[in-house]
């Protein structure tokens, strides 16, 4: 993935060159941003129906918590480090490290299970989505007065840790996750608007829409009962909306 980033990195400042007209020296952006990880679509959907599999009509057993379009993620948080090359007045390049971290809503899940099982799940619990991604990108900027509007599209690489589960009862069904963590490629789109307050400096708000598929694989464990493994996969959808503070050299 090293090897990608840097060959699209390349290609990415070879196309910035060829669309600018007069390259400016040395304009180089540093910024910070914090605000809200909100899910969307699949990311935020839930689904406890998912959780129960049924080998008939009379037979049936909890699966656990399948993430695939059932990820049930609440709002969270993120932050993130942007280091900008502008090539000229509207044309850059973008480099994005980020981390965001979301809860997981997996009482909707416990309560079903519950009213299909006599037994009684009394507690059940969800590791937090912890995702951090690098990506890099192209973006074009328009500027008035002291205003600076940004458009940019970027790809990279994402990782998440692993979402391990589990369901107490007298007999608890833990869900180990069998990697640590998972790597997906990343997709990310998004603008922001900035007020310049001073010669450098400037202050602003941001927004960005960011996709990955996080594939792993989970196994169940419980005493008295075979080991049941399956593969499952998270679907990351995030818009990323923050404050943002930076400088310009």
């Amino acid at each position: 993935m090293v090897k990608v980033l840097f060959s699209l990195s390349i290609v990415l400042i070879f196309v910035s060159k060829s669309l600018s007209q007069e390259v400016t020296p040395s304009n180089w952006d540093i910024s910070f941003s914090y605000g809200s990880s909100i899910p969307i679509g699949a990311f935020h959907k839930i689904v406890p129906e998912k959780s129960i599999t049924y080998s008939s009509p009379n037979t049936y057993y909890v699966n656990g918590f399948d993430k695939n379009g059932n990820s049930a993620a609440t709002v969270g948080q993120f932050a993130s480090l942007n280091v900008t090359y502008h090539f000229n007045e509207h044309w850059f390049l973008n480099l994005e490290g980020y981390g965001s971290r979301n809860s997981v809503n997996i009482q909707p899940v416990l309560d079903y299970i519950n009213q299909i099982f006599i037994i009684d799940y009394t507690s059940a619990s969800n590791d937090d989505y912890s995702v951090s991604a690098i990506l890099i990108g192209i973006g074009y900027r328009f500027n008035h007065k002291k205003f600076n509007f940004d458009f940019k599209s970027s790809l990279g690489s994402a990782r998440m840790a692993s979402p391990d589960y589990a369901f107490e009862s007298y007999v608890p069904s833990i869900y180990e996750v069998q990697e640590p963590v998972s790597t997906s490629f990343a997709f990310g789109i998004g603008g922001s608007i900035a007020y310049r307050v001073l010669k450098k400096f400037y202050i602003g708000l941001n927004s960005e829409f960011n996709s990955a598929n996080f594939d792993y694989e989970v196994k169940r464990v419980q005493p008295g009962s075979n080991p049941l493994s399956k593969t499952d996969r998270v679907t990351y959808r995030v818009l990323k909306v923050g404050l943002t503070i930076g400088a310009r050299f």
